[in-house]
């Protein structure tokens, strides 16, 4: 059986310069369950101070500037710079090379150009649609993990629940779908890590946090190195055509200047 943490980034997000939300995250073999709490450690221990029983790994202590008690930030508790914050993020999402068998699967949707029904219905169908088929690929079942605070959790049971899909049957992940609280599960917090550095790269043309899990996200199952539509698909498919591959990830080409930067 593989695990797969589902977590969303840029949801909530009204800033028109966050044209990207995402839902995602990553699976692994049943037997690697235990280096997560390995790795969350490993960060924890970059800096004195951190690792108390409230502190999470989230995408969000990078820009965060603020410490309270209804949104605790850990980076900026222990008085991290942004440069540190930054170097923090990047670093556990680098240590996700311990797991043998991790895979990504991010589903994005332009908000600019999206149509029809609920925005966040369409991320999620596409990304269940995607943990079927890798499920399909493996011939394993696939146990999804997710916040239990998800924006999207009713929606998610829908899309399960009616079999929300023109061209695949859910029969690897129907019943396998639960919920949990994402300090007590460093799967989901490392899912945090990878949507937000998702649309990072995606709203600001920003590839440093995505390069570190770009040789993990799901490829063209028949051979080929495409990642665009199989562990990273877009919605509405117009949006594909605003991208440019670039190293290690795409951006839009609005924001091609951006892509090395350091921010």
């Amino acid at each position: 059986m593989r695990i797969f943490f589902l977590d969303d980034a840029g949801v909530a997000n009204n800033r028109p310069q966050d044209r990207f939300f995402a839902f995602g995250g990553f699976s692994i073999d049943v037997e690697e369950l235990a280096k997560l709490r390995e790795l969350q450690n490993k960060a924890w221990q970059l800096y004195d101070g951190l690792g108390s029983i409230e502190d999470e790994l989230k995408f969000s202590h990078v820009g965060t500037q603020s410490d309270t008690s209804s949104k605790p930030n850990p980076l900026v508790r222990i008085g991290l710079s942004l440069s540190e914050r930054r170097n923090f993020v990047i670093s556990a999402l680098n240590s996700l090379s311990d797991l043998n068998s991790i895979e990504v699967i991010v589903s994005c949707v332009n908000k600019e150009r999206a149509y029809g029904v609920d925005n966040e219905q369409h991320a999620i169908r596409v990304l269940m649609e995607r943990i079927q088929l890798s499920a399909q690929e493996s011939g394993e079942s696939v146990l999804m993990i997710c916040d239990e605070v998800q924006r999207g959790k009713n929606l998610l049971r829908d899309v399960l629940h009616r079999q929300d899909s023109h061209y695949v049957d859910y029969d690897n992940i129907r019943e396998t779908i639960m919920f949990a609280p994402s300090n007590l599960s460093p799967g989901i917090q490392f899912a945090d890590l990878i949507t937000g550095a998702t649309v990072r790269m995606l709203n600001h043309g920003d590839v440093s946090y995505f390069s570190q899990i770009t040789k993990y996200v799901r490829t063209n199952p028949y051979g080929g190195r495409e990642r665009l539509g199989y562990g990273l698909t877009l919605f509405p498919k117009s949006a594909y055509s605003d991208l440019v591959e670039v190293e290690n990830g795409h951006v839009p080409k609005d924001k091609l200047t951006n892509h090395n930067q350091i921010f």
